[in-house]
């Protein structure tokens, strides 16, 4: 026991744990009471390390992230591991070891059994002393993603036909494009169960004359670069539904979801004519479904979505009587709607509750039919080729309560008698061919509407500025609509949580009533013509997290009761009339702020400290205004600008049926501006262009590493560039401009990845360590020997055009030819 505690504290000694999560190793006198240390029962030998994070990223809120990343373990794995001469169970994944080798010496621990160093910041080529651990029965050394400096490699897999007993592998994210025999090698392993391979940069599929591991239930080959041909013995390892579930036919309810059968339904299924629920969702069956189907005849719910069922639905269909649920999303359902429908007309007709047939290929027309499903209340339609009107007897259909026809070619206007649906409580009619006028008769029985989502058509609302809606919404969604010249106001307190009416052609002033809105996370009115200041009544807002007013007229100043919407992750003012100075309330009250835009206003006088109080920002645009004086020095105090930002996930706002909203930013990189969204939790720019701005770039600026993007051209900037610059490791994007920067160019500039765009623009001395002299002579044969190479290029390719006139005749028809051709590409593009 001894010896183990004293190889485990030396171990520890070697580790940085930030968050103390070991701290008990350093109070408790027996080790096997310390945290993830587990030993025999009988003997007291250690047995098992279990050292990974006890946190999980995915699908994490911030807060959650925070502690995740607070939580990992790092800096050197100790060889007094190898002391423990029972450990049969190793577990450091999802730790952060800074890009460190694995260490080899962990093939020296014979009595593994299990070894997951997945995700845990190593990289380097894996050691094949691995291939001595003969016990092994899980190997899992998966990298981090999306991260490419921690890297792992291989330098050839042949030491893992050592593993005989493996089970378990999982080298996703490791290079193994180098290795052509990597599917050979595996092949050996007879034991294995579960093998993942997403992300490994192969490319080809060998062929396998005979395969061995034939206990395969997972495989995960997912994100190489496969071509199209896939070998035959990959379809060898499909498992059909198990057999010996024929006999249970007095089953009420089977769920087989998620699971990777590759075969058809069997027949014997549709022999359970007690079964009341059947969940066959994301099985990868294929082929068509059997007339037997009318046998379940007790069914109440049946799930085939994402599976790969083709064909048309069978007449027989319509006789389950009691099938309240159905649901076929993601599958090829031949024919139009007419005729899905009209298997479906039976009596199940009178039964069913929920129709989900969502990207299933239907094309045709709604028809008057949908009145024949008198209990109907979800109808999900969504991402077919639906075309044709809605039907007038769309609104008949009185008990319908969810209804999903996003992204089909609908067309026509809304019929009146929709406003008849007093059920209604969500709609999605977006990014369809709709047109005409919405008026107040549309929504005028729609007493139950909490959310509407109508984005990407051609419709035009025509209602009273005093109209009062009947409904109480959450999620408004009307963007390129042609709304206004007002939108009505609403006197009365509701409780919508995002109104998204951007990009539509509104002006006048925004309304001052917000107080009557409380519950808003999201207010979208971008890219409209609004004019006067922005409301005060904003301030109400309580729960507030994005605010977009971009690339309108409004004018004033920024009015302080923002300061009370404290949870603000998003500000974007830009491309308005804005005047006056940097509200400095922002960095008291806005502790949340992550993105931040007051681009192209008429904002003056200096960038305030208070600004570096805002910790999490990662976006700071505050360019084309009239600041000046200097940079503030506290710039470091803008960690999320600091470290790298390794969160891929989406920041977004959702409501049921209705799809989310999905945050977004611009961002000038590279001398182009583009809109961020999926990935904007990885974004980090600082834009002070354009200003005023005067004296050095404080030093403090090369502090903030997580940067991509820095622009400061166009102000009165002098000095030298700071020397450090070069460890901004991460920045894409560097410009300096139009300043009066001068000295040397830091030799550190010469660290930055090669991908890095850099503008500099001005007159400076050579690099340090440089000749000046040896440098302009460089310069000057430069220009010399590209003007030489211009002209003899030129005579080259010309001169025999113009002495032969049979070439020059056959070039031009080239020309000709292929402008053509261009034009005939382009026509069919925009067609």
């Amino acid at each position: 026991m001894a010896t183990a505690s004293h190889a485990l504290l030396s171990f520890k000694k070697s580790l940085k744990d930030p968050s103390s999560r070991l701290s008990s190793w350093d109070v408790e006198a027996d080790c096997c009471k310390w945290a993830g240390v587990v030993c025999n029962n009988l003997t007291g030998h250690v047995r098992e390390l279990h050292l990974q994070n006890p946190n999980d990223a995915d699908d994490a809120t911030q807060a959650e992230y925070e502690a995740y990343v607070k939580q990992k373990l790092g800096g050197e794995v100790n060889p007094s591991l190898l002391n423990l001469k029972h450990l049969s169970y190793l577990d450091l994944s999802q730790n952060d070891f800074g890009g460190i080798p694995i260490p080899s010496f962990l093939g020296s621990l014979t009595s593994l059994r299990y070894l997951n160093l997945s995700e845990a910041g190593f990289a380097g080529t894996v050691p094949h002393q691995l291939g001595n651990l003969s016990s092994l029965r899980s190997l899992g050394l998966k990298g981090p993603y999306p991260d490419p400096d921690f890297r792992s490699d291989v330098e050839n897999l042949d030491w893992l036909s050592g593993l005989s007993t493996l089970e378990h592998l999982d080298l996703s994210h490791v290079k193994l494009n180098k290795m052509p025999n990597w599917l050979q090698v595996i092949n050996k392993l007879p034991s294995l169960v579960e093998l993942h391979l997403s992300e490994c940069a192969l490319d080809h599929m060998p062929p396998l004359e005979k395969v061995n591991f034939t206990s395969l239930a997972v495989l995960d080959l997912s994100r190489n670069e496969f071509d199209d041909s896939m070998p035959r013995w990959i379809f060898s390892l499909s498992r059909p539904i198990p057999s010996g579930l024929r006999n249970m036919t007095s089953l009420r309810e089977l769920d087989l979801s998620m699971n990777d059968f590759n075969s058809s339904i069997p027949n014997w299924l549709y022999s359970f004519r007690y079964l009341e629920l059947l969940d066959l969702y994301g099985t990868r069956l294929h082929g068509t479904l059997s007339s037997s189907i009318e046998n379940l005849t007790s069914l109440v719910t049946l799930d085939l979505s994402s599976t790969e069922l083709r064909g048309r639905v069978p007449r027989e269909m319509g006789n389950l009587c009691n099938l309240r649920a159905l649901l076929m999303s993601s599958n090829r359902i031949e024919g139009n709607m007419s005729e899905l429908f009209e298997s479906l007309s039976g009596c199940i007709s009178y039964s069913l509750v929920s129709l989900q047939c969502d990207v299933c290929g239907l094309s045709g027309h709604l028809t008057d039919q949908l009145e024949q499903f008198k209990s109907l209340k979800t109808l999900e339609l969504s991402g077919n080729s639906l075309s044709g009107p809605i039907p007038v007897s769309f609104g008949r259909c009185s008990s319908l309560e969810a209804v999903n026809l996003w992204g089909n070619k609908l067309t026509g206007s809304l019929p009146e008698n929709f406003g008849y649906l007093s059920n209604l409580e969500q709609i999605s009619l977006g990014h369809n061919l709709l047109e005409g006028v919405v008026s107040e008769v549309h929504f005028v029985n729609l007493t139950s509407l909490k959310g509407l989502y109508a984005s990407g058509n051609q419709l035009v609302l025509k209602v009273s500025p005093n109209w009062i809606p009947p409904f109480q919404l959450e999620t408004l969604r009307l963007g390129s609509w042609h709304l206004g010249p007002q939108f009505p106001r609403n006197d009365e307190p509701n409780q919508l949580e995002i109104l998204h009416l951007g990009e539509n052609q509104l002006f006048g002033e925004i309304p001052n009533c917000w107080e009557n809105w409380p519950n808003l996370k999201v207010i979208q009115l971008g890219n409209n013509h609004l004019s006067g200041n922005i409301p005060s009544s904003l301030g109400f807002l309580s729960t507030l997290e994005s605010l977009h007013l971009r690339n309108n007229s409004l004018s004033g100043e920024v009015p302080s009761t923002l300061e009370n919407c404290t949870q603000l992750v998003t500000v974007d003012l830009g491309l308005n009339l804005i005047v006056g100075s940097f509200p400095t309330w922002l960095g008291r009250s806005l502790s949340n702020l992550k993105f931040l835009s007051l681009r192209s206003n008429y904002l003056h006088g200096q960038i305030p400290s208070e600004l570096c109080h805002l910790s999490s920002l990662q976006i700071l645009d505050l360019a084309n205004n009239g600041f000046s004086g200097p940079i503030p020095h506290c710039l470091k105090n803008l960690t999320a600008m600091v470290v790298k930002q390794d969160s891929s996930d989406r920041i977004s706002y959702s409501s049921y049926l209705l799809g989310e909203f999905l945050e977004n930013a611009f961002v000038v990189t590279k001398g182009r501006e583009d809109q961020y969204d999926a990935i904007l939790s990885l974004a980090t720019s600082m834009d002070l262009s354009d200003n005023n701005i005067s004296g050095e770039i404080p030093e403090e600026v090369t502090s903030l590493l997580g940067l991509r993007s820095l622009n400061l051209p166009g102000n009165h900037l002098t000095g030298a560039i700071p020397k450090e610059i070069g460890n901004m490791g991460l920045l894409e994007s560097l410009d300096l401009s139009r300043n009066q920067l001068s000295g040397k160019i830091p030799q550190s500039m010469s660290t930055l990845r090669t991908s890095t765009h850099t503008e500099l623009q001005h007159r400076w001395s050579p690099p340090e360590g440089h000749d000046e002299e040896g440098t302009k002579s460089e310069v000057e044969w430069f220009y010399v020997t590209a003007a030489l190479g211009f002209v003899v290029g030129f005579w080259v390719v010309f001169g025999p055009l113009l002495y032969k006139r049979s070439w020059r005749d056959t070039y031009f028809e080239f020309l000709d030819e292929m402008w053509k051709r261009i034009c005939n590409c382009l026509g069919r593009f925009w067609i």
